[in-house]
């Protein structure tokens, strides 16, 4: 998923936002910047832990849950 994270006005290069304008001036902004943001791989997230974690030995299906649940919570996503 990329959001927008910065908007600038699209007749002025003054006028900046960091906050997503509401949708009657969402035409008048044009997105300056997206953040990339990816889905982890089940592999990505082993080695993450085996790598933090002194006690992740081997697939911990629990951690594994545990992290796809932190990463759906640090996106506001439930």
């Amino acid at each position: 998923m990329n959001e927008p994270i910065a908007w600038m006005h699209t007749n002025s290069k003054q006028i900046f936002k960091t906050e997503k304008p509401n949708k009657f001036d969402l035409h008048l902004f044009t997105p300056l910047y997206t953040h990339p943001m990816r889905e982890l791989s089940d592999e990505e997230i082993e080695n993450v832990g085996r790598e933090n974690l002194s006690y992740w030995d081997s697939y911990d299906e629990g951690l594994m849950l545990f992290a796809r649940a932190i990463i759906k919570a640090s996106r506001g996503e439930k």
